[in-house]
């Protein structure tokens, strides 16, 4: 069984489309979640977290440096916060994300 990590989050499937086939193309399977309930997305009156693209476990690093590469994440986006820095500096570790 394969464990499955999410990468990124998209609102509209244009956006997502574009992202995962970059992805395709240098090798990285990725796999979606809630693709299709989005698409009800117009029809809610309440909000949908948007489509989800997952990678294996194995390819999350080479992912998440193809998506800086893209400018798609910046590497500051992985800068702690503040509030991890408090977490880390009174209990030694970092928040659960």
């Amino acid at each position: 069984m394969r464990n499955l990590v999410q990468i990124a989050t998209f609102a509209n499937e244009i956006e997502m489309s574009m992202v995962r086939n970059k992805l395709e193309h240098v090798g990285i399977e990725t796999f979606l979640r809630d693709e299709r309930i989005n698409a009800l997305r117009e029809f809610s009156a309440g909000s949908m977290n948007g489509v989800r693209i997952f990678v294996d476990e194995d390819d999350y690093p080479r992912a998440m440096n193809f998506l800086i590469e893209i400018g798609h994440y910046s590497a500051a986006d992985f800068e702690p916060t503040w509030l991890d820095r408090f977490l880390f500096k009174m209990f030694g570790r970092l928040k659960n994300k």
